[in-house]
């Protein structure tokens, strides 16, 4: 779930909903890293979970579109989601970070 709220917010430029979900460090690499685009379609398809303590480890495939002065951008990927504390915020994205996109 903590996933999708995070994509929802990256979607729709809520920043605020970002940061309440993400450590300081995730937040800043996300707002650093994201790239400008005019509307985006994310979605992601868990693949396995890891808990180790307080820290979760969600694997997902993700498929994205985005659309940026009229050109479609069309990329897919393999993330890790690792999630930290109580309640879990993103900590990092480890792999293919879809926030990194388009390119």
């Amino acid at each position: 779930m903590l996933a999708d709220v995070i994509k929802n917010a990256y979607i729709k430029n809520d920043l605020s909903t970002l940061e309440k979900n993400t450590t300081k460090d995730s937040y800043k690499d996300i707002i650093e890293a994201r790239k400008y685009f005019d509307s985006s379609d994310l979605s992601f398809t868990p693949h396995w979970v890891e808990i180790d303590g307080a820290t979760v480890n969600l694997q997902v495939s993700w498929k994205g579109t985005w659309t940026v002065k009229g050109k479609r951008i069309e990329d897919r990927g393999l993330a890790v989601f690792v999630m930290e504390g109580r309640p879990l915020k993103l900590a990092k994205v480890l792999r293919d970070n879809p926030f990194r996109k388009p390119e």
